[in-house]
């Protein structure tokens, strides 16, 4: 009989060469399962041949072609010409597949849009066609349904985010990747000793994170990748004293590449809107300004509370529709949540194509400091609902 207990067969990623090319393009795939190395590596050139997909500027779906022969981008230079606003030079400069583009002026390649764009009425709102483009692409985790044991799979979370603090508690704080250049987090974990934020990782103390299917074949996500901080938006009117207004955006110094350990989360598409019913998920490290709970990504189910009910614990807060409340089935429930996390919610057909998806419906904000105990108090979360218009009007291209 076959020993399984120590066999070993190790996923990596790696880069694939396109032998029909004469340029040195290279397309990279963070997950392949090797059950046939040489069946992987034709099928994963054969996937960058014909799948010329790229990320857009607004976040969606795009194809890789010349600039000359994109149309949005050569309507809006015979349009403008040498008057170029702006957010349409932003736009234009930003749509380049790579930065050897911009100074290649015969050979520029852009990420052209597949779908048909009102220039006039999306550049108005940019950040509404940023989330509404988004809203294709989101909160897919690539599992038919998270289950709640002590341990999610390592890519059930894939807008995880970690921030880095240059101090002996590295990671303080957690959020969540909402487009391919903006993290959503509290403005309570915005300090001067913010330095940038880690994405793809799942086991802090782990430099490469593996699991077994079935098959005993073992997948490897790509290492954990650390990026570091372009722009720091802090809500104006934040509290520190009661938590008001408790929500920051981080914008990245680069856009990126979308793939199954890197994804963003949906958000609610409108202001007030109650998308989640009785229960949310918290995910994260358990992350506070006192260290982790965990080196393993942990997550809980926790049932939403009525503001009314918080009203009467926190009653030095003010309670107002800009929050929600939630509290876990048992003391450590809530502890699984960074502060600066997300509550998401799933949704069933919450978008054509997709049976579900998961939406961010608040930000842990107060109430985990003293989890675990008797002195357990419920979470308070920011709900994202509430500052959909506050998102809109800071993202950028």
């Amino acid at each position: 009989m076959l020993n399984l207990a120590n066999a070993r067969v190790s996923v990596h990623a790696f880069e694939v060469q396109l032998p029909w090319r004469t340029t040195s393009t290279k397309c990279y795939f963070p997950v392949i399962t090797h059950r046939n190395t040489l069946l992987d590596n034709f099928l994963t050139a054969a996937i960058c041949r014909y799948v010329k997909g790229c990320v857009t500027p607004f976040g969606g779906l795009g194809k890789k072609m010349r600039f000359s022969e994109c149309e949005i981008i050569t309507k809006l230079l015979l349009k403008y010409q040498k008057d170029l606003p702006p957010i349409v030079h932003s736009f234009i400069e930003t749509s380049f597949v790579t930065p050897e583009d911009i100074e290649n002026v015969l050979r520029k390649n852009s990420c052209c849009p597949t779908k048909e764009i009102d220039t006039d009425k999306v550049f108005k709102n940019v950040g509404a066609e940023i989330l509404s483009t988004i809203s294709t692409l989101c909160g897919d985790n690539t599992h038919k349904r998270i289950s709640f044991g002590e341990q999610p799979t390592f890519m059930a979370y894939p807008w995880a985010a970690l921030l880095i603090y240059d101090d002996r508690e590295k990671f303080q704080c957690g959020g969540t990747l909402i487009t391919q250049r903006y993290v959503l987090t509290a403005a309570h974990c915005i300090k001067d000793n913010l330095v940038g934020i880690r994405l793809r990782e799942y086991n802090i103390s782990s430099e490469e994170d593996c699991a077994a299917d079935d098959g005993y074949v073992i997948h490897c996500m790509a290492p954990a990748i650390n990026l570091g901080i372009e722009k720091i938006i802090k809500h104006e009117r934040f509290s520190k004293f009661n938590f008001e207004n408790d929500i920051a955006l981080i914008r990245l110094p680069q856009s990126l590449e979308y793939e199954r350990s890197i994804r963003p989360v949906c958000l609610p598409e409108r202001q007030n809107a109650e998308y989640f019913n009785n229960y949310g998920v918290i995910s994260g490290w358990g992350l506070t300004e006192k260290g982790k709970i965990s080196d393993v990504l942990l997550h809980a189910e926790v049932p939403v509370l009525s503001l009314d009910y918080c009203r009467k614990i926190y009653r030095y807060n003010h309670f107002n529709s800009t929050k929600i409340c939630a509290s876990g089935v048992n003391e450590i429930d809530i502890c699984k949540g960074d502060s600066g996390g997300p509550l998401v919610a799933r949704l069933e057909g919450y978008h054509v194509g997709r049976k579900f998806r998961y939406l961010q419906t608040g930000i842990i904000s107060a109430g985990i400091s003293a989890c675990g105990d008797e002195r357990s108090l419920p979470g308070v979360f920011t709900d994202v609902a509430s500052y959909i218009d506050w998102i809109e009007e800071k993202l950028e291209l």
